[in-house]
């Protein structure tokens, strides 16, 4: 058995240890059938001062995937065996590779723009193209005689922009914080949309909601300040409203000593009668979600009270 399994070595700093042991939890529920403490080592060798050594037993059919997939994610093997310096090397140029498209297609989507603004407008197909919904709803907006059928059109295909736009979040690094906050900050400017909501776009409003729930969820001390902020948005979904409170009531009430800085911070900033009233009014819970609902909402009144 032992001779068809390899350990492939990565030695990180301490400041990239939770990302790097995310990073490979999510290789080893990928491909390995076993608890993470039966395949996963970790090490602080003292020839090595402020960095860990992570030791990952793997299946040597998988050895080749898993390192690839280690240098998408940035984190540095150690490269003894030589397939281990091909499958890496491959992985960087595949990468390199990506990234080059990437910004050749940005760098032409930006001279298109500057092109069409001096030009000062837009064909449908052209807007398309760019993928940029928020001039597409400037447009959109610009109503006058001539541009109603333009405008129509545009308001047909938003929903698939913006829906492409919140899925090119999700498909980000979003264990790394800096990343995690881009994202939010990208997807807030849709989930609090007023033009959106008016535009009955409410099921859109209530993805990009979700996907900032659970990129806080995955930081919770880092950005749980979201939630908070999130659950008292007046221009969301009222559905979002309730799961971020939800989301955010889940992790403080597990941590209760933690979090006392956000807590107070709630007591004060949360309309908890406006959560009671949207929720009654009109969001569904399953009857364990309402429990903690309930449960959240009476917590606060407590604290509020004691202020």
């Amino acid at each position: 058995m032992m001779e068809n399994l390899i350990t492939i070595l990565s030695v990180v700093k301490k400041q990239d240890y939770e990302n790097t042991l995310q990073v490979f939890n999510k290789i080893i529920e990928k491909y390995c059938n076993s608890k993470v403490d039966e395949v996963l080592k970790i090490g602080t060798p003292a020839q090595i001062p402020n960095q860990y050594m992570f030791a990952l037993t793997i299946p040597k059919e998988d050895a080749i995937n898993i390192v690839k997939e280690l240098t998408y994610a940035e984190v540095s093997v150690v490269k003894n065996e030589s397939f281990i310096k091909i499958a890496v090397a491959e992985a960087t140029n595949e990468r390199q590779s990506e990234q080059t498209n990437t910004m050749q297609r940005f760098q032409k989507e930006e001279t298109l723009k500057q092109k069409l603004r001096k030009r000062g407008d837009y064909t449908v197909d052209e807007l398309v193209y760019l993928k940029d919904w928020q001039l597409m709803l400037e447009v959109a907006l610009n109503q006058t005689y001539n541009n109603i059928e333009k405008s129509r059109r545009i308001k047909e295909l938003l929903p698939e922009v913006l829906s492409e736009a919140i899925e090119t979040e999700t498909q980000r690094d979003l264990n790394n914080l800096d990343i995690a906050r881009d994202s939010i900050e990208k997807l807030l400017l849709i989930a609090e949309n007023e033009t959106l909501k008016r535009f009955h776009l409410l099921g859109i409003l209530k993805k990009a909601g979700e996907v900032i729930i659970e990129t806080c969820c995955m930081h919770p001390k880092e950005l749980i300040d979201q939630l908070i902020f999130l659950a008292n948005s007046r221009t969301t979904v009222p559905s979002i409203n309730v799961k971020a409170f939800l989301a955010f009531y889940k992790v403080i009430s597990a941590d209760i000593q933690n979090y006392e800085n956000e807590i107070l911070e709630a007591t004060r900033y949360l309309n908890t009668r406006a959560l009671n009233t949207v929720y009654i009014a009109s969001v569904r819970l399953a009857p364990d979600e309402k429990k903690i609902f309930d449960s959240g909402i009476e917590f606060f009144k407590k604290r509020r009270d004691a202020l």
